[in-house]
């Protein structure tokens, strides 16, 4: 008997992939302000988050639908200034990259320049463990910025000495300063100087000094480009790399979301009558009663309202710190969420561990916290947290009061204790902060100009000459010469309002007796003539001839 061994293949139909882009959270498309540096969204505060869905069809019905959590090779690419696409690098903080069962996702916090379009894009691999078919899926989106019309700019060109050189007055000569703004504020701009249409090296700022020019006039043009973009550039990239800046916005973007503004340390005092405040250090806040006040309670009202669903389970957790240690098992007694509707009454607060060391004097601080199922919805709500003195207290009621810091209060994801995180409201005015200071410590660099140069500039042109304005000449000579003399001195003296202009000779020149060529017997404010000259001048009766010349 003979046996006969044969291979056999099965032979699998190709896996059809497919994607499609959601929109999560956010928007593709941001408008920009020139004049404030600002962008709309401002995806620092409201990021955008894309997923791309990735899903195959099996004609053999192996592996069907969403696919992301078995994605491999997974890379995201950006456009760099030069529009080469690059990759992201994912402990960048502008960026938050899916992982596992997320992959396919991001998060953008990157505001995009309003230069050029950007191109974000995703590449994939899956592989069907059982049969090795693979796909390979890539997808890309634009992300766009637009100016936003903004008000025109003004160019204005002015000659704070004027526009007419005297040169034995303004020894120094003349300037010009041109200025573009913008709603009368002053806007970063580079300065291109020409002087009869003739470019003026190494000329770049806004003032152009002027030691020389001609009676006949020369044009000086400026050319200005704004540079606003530039400059709100250079602000951002200090804002960003503010350490405080990069603190609150990883905890803005990596713990829950917390409700309560804090910023300023923005809290009413319930019932101002009893109840004062004052604050102590960054987000702590005392509360106490005054003196003489004969009621137990004091009381903090948020600044800020927020929005309660039905239904869902909240958490409230801060620092706390009373006067005295031993009140903190009695103290933050009641709490409210206060609304047009009617205050509703929250759990008591828990004390749950030593925390840290709030930086008032040596006093340690504890970790308070509530949780509660919201009963109805409520808009616009207030969060109120009060204290009373415990009957029979054992000191002094004058001295009653405690303090509240790194309150948060957010929709409950777990039950750990999250860190402290500012509101959206907190980091948009942190922000704002640092944008102002940084604005104030920021200018272009020394002789900026963009490259290339720009094709919209604002211009504007000035005329300015040379003028010796009014003067006298004195022509001294002896009136009576003795003719055994051998030289005979003549010499010119210029004098104006303010008397004799010294170094006239740069400024002036004197042709004596001219001859039927033009050009003249002798030059010069101060010349030395012999005699003979002198006796052939009176007999052709001449006399002193002179012709005052102004040099050009």
């Amino acid at each position: 008997m003979t046996t006969f061994k044969k291979s056999i293949i099965i032979e699998y139909k190709p896996l059809s992939a497919s994607d499609s882009i959601a929109t999560l959270s956010g928007n593709q498309r941001q408008t920009y302000d020139i004049n404030t540096g600002h962008f709309n969204p401002d995806r620092r505060l409201d990021p955008l988050t894309l997923l791309v869905n990735c899903s195959v069809n099996d004609p053999h019905n192996i592996v069907n639908g969403i696919i992301n959590e078995q994605l491999t090779d997974v890379t995201w690419k950006i456009t760099d200034p030069t529009g080469k696409l690059v990759l992201i690098d994912p402990t960048d903080k502008q960026f938050k990259i899916g992982t596992g069962a997320d992959k396919g996702k991001i998060t953008i916090y990157k505001n995009i320049p309003d230069l050029e379009e950007t191109t974000i894009e995703f590449t994939a691999k899956y592989l069907e463990p059982k049969s090795k078919r693979s796909v390979n899926l890539q997808r890309s989106f634009s992300l766009i910025t637009v100016t936003e019309a903004i008000a025109q700019a003004e160019l204005d060109i002015n000659a704070p000495y004027g526009t007419v050189m005297f040169p034995f007055i303004q020894t120094n000569g003349l300037l010009l300063q041109a200025d573009l703004t913008r709603n009368g504020k002053k806007v970063p701009a580079a300065y291109y100087w020409k002087k009869d249409k003739v470019d003026i090296p190494n000329q770049s700022n806004n003032t152009l000094p002027i030691t020389t020019t001609t009676k006949t006039g020369n044009i000086y043009q400026v050319e200005v480009a704004d540079c606003s973009s530039k400059f709100n550039e250079l602000v951002s990239e200090k804002v960003e790399n503010d350490i405080e800046i990069i603190d609150y916005r990883t905890l803005f973007n990596e713990e829950t979301l917390n409700f309560i503004n804090q910023y300023n340390n923005n809290w009413y005092a319930w019932s101002p009558n009893i109840t004062k405040k004052a604050l102590v250090a960054n987000r702590t806040v005392r509360a106490w009663k005054e003196k003489d006040i004969t009621d137990v309670a004091v009381g903090l009202i948020t600044d800020s309202t927020f929005n309660i669903q039905a239904n869902s389970k909240y958490k409230i957790n801060f620092i706390g710190l009373a006067y005295f240690d031993n009140d903190l098992y009695t103290l933050y007694n009641y709490c409210y969420l206060m609304h047009a509707d009617g205050n509703v009454v929250l759990p008591v607060f828990n004390l749950i561990k030593q925390t840290e060391v709030i930086v008032i004097g040596t006093s340690k601080g504890y970790l308070m916290e509530v949780e509660f199922t919201a009963k109805k919805t409520m808009s616009n709500a207030r969060l109120m947290i009060g204290a009373r003195r415990p009957a029979g207290s054992y000191h002094n009621p004058d001295y009653f009061g405690f303090y509240v810091k790194d309150i948060k209060m957010s929709e409950v994801t777990d039950t750990n204790f999250e860190k402290w995180s500012p509101s959206k409201y907190d980091l948009e005015q942190l922000i704002k902060q640092k944008t102002d200071f940084y604005a104030e410590q920021t200018s272009l660099p020394p002789g900026y100009r963009p490259n290339p140069k720009p094709t919209v500039l604002y211009k504007k042109e000035i005329f300015v000459k040379k003028s010796y304005g009014q003067y006298e000449v004195d022509i001294l000579y002896p009136s009576k010469v003795d003719p055994r003399t051998d030289i005979v001195r003549f010499e010119a003296v210029f004098r104006n309002n303010k008397g004799n202009i010294p170094d006239a000779s740069k400024y002036f020149d004197i042709g004596w007796w001219k001859k039927a060529d033009g050009t003249y017997e002798y030059n010069g404010l101060v010349i030395n003539v012999p005699i003979a000259k002198v006796e052939a001048f009176i007999a052709a009766n001449k006399g002193v001839e002179y012709t005052v010349i102004e040099k050009a």
